[in-house]
């Protein structure tokens, strides 16, 4: 019997725990908040608010086929560079289990009215980031956010700054190795 890598551990381990908190978290925010209303969870900078967003992450206006294909396409991307990471590279693996949790929770919570929840606020009207903000989207509070955007954003920022673990290695990928003649 072969051993799991390392990487395949992590990636099946991570992902349903992921998307399950990220599941469990919507469907909280779903029952406990009513449409519109804020709970401050630290003073008036952080707090959740129900909100259901029929664009992309941070209510990016973004038409539901494009956001579809573009999440498929995305799972597939990730999916293929796991495959071709070396087998002992867990941070890139783990890297590629929050983008598809966080791409497989908006997509799976899109299915029935085309909208994700959301409910993760942030406001700064009190921080010398307010101005900034102000300018660029005419408001002091951030667009509204779930767990899943968190996800793919803290899983792509790490898959730059730390690669797929691919360069540098001395393992080939299975897909790159030459065909005997």
């Amino acid at each position: 019997m072969s051993r799991i890598s390392r990487k395949l551990l992590t990636f099946t381990v991570l992902t349903p725990l992921l998307f399950g908190f990220d599941f469990a978290s919507k469907e909280a925010a779903r029952t406990h908040l009513a449409d519109g209303q804020v709970m401050d969870v630290w003073g008036n900078w952080l707090g959740f608010v129900l909100a259901e967003n029929p664009g992309a992450m941070f209510s990016t206006p973004v038409p539901l086929p494009v956001i579809a294909i573009a999440g498929v396409l995305g799972i597939g991307l990730v999916v293929r560079m796991l495959k071709d990471m070396p087998s002992e590279r867990r941070l890139p693996a783990a890297a590629a289990a929050l983008i598809v949790s966080g791409a497989l929770g908006n997509l799976l919570d899109r299915v029935g009215d085309g909208t994700v929840t959301d409910f993760i606020r942030i406001s700064v009207q009190d921080s010398p980031l307010a101005p900034w903000l102000h300018a660029q989207l005419g408001t002091a509070t951030w667009p509204i956010f779930n767990l899943a955007d968190v996800w793919l954003l803290v899983g792509v920022g790490v898959m730059l700054w730390v690669g797929d673990g691919t360069r540098g290695t001395t393992e080939t990928p299975s897909s790159t190795l030459p065909t005997p003649p």
